[in-house]
């Protein structure tokens, strides 16, 4: 399940690094930092900030799967996650 959503995800955003390594300086130096060094770091971090939130927004990470904290009748059902504590109990 969600094998190649994993697979374009990581496309993306290896995508999305080059693109801020190519583009980086040149929109810090837009933006009118002066040494090179600002404007590499400043452009690049805001492409990669701005193309990780609309990569995040179109391709989803995949939300983790929690147990049931009720315990009534999950046989999966952790002590790890218990409110009232630990007890020995059959499982």
């Amino acid at each position: 399940g969600g094998g190649a959503r994993k697979v374009l995800r990581t496309v993306a955003m290896v995508a999305l690094v080059v693109t801020a390594a190519a583009f980086g300086p040149a929109v810090g130096g837009v933006l009118g930092f002066s040494t090179q060094m600002g404007a590499m770091a400043a452009g690049t971090g805001l492409i990669m900030l701005g193309g990780s939130m609309l990569v995040n927004a179109l391709l989803p990470p995949p939300m983790p799967e929690m147990p049931s904290l009720t315990g009534r009748g999950d046989a999966s059902f952790s002590q790890n996650y218990a409110l009232s504590g630990a007890r020995n109990r059959a499982r």
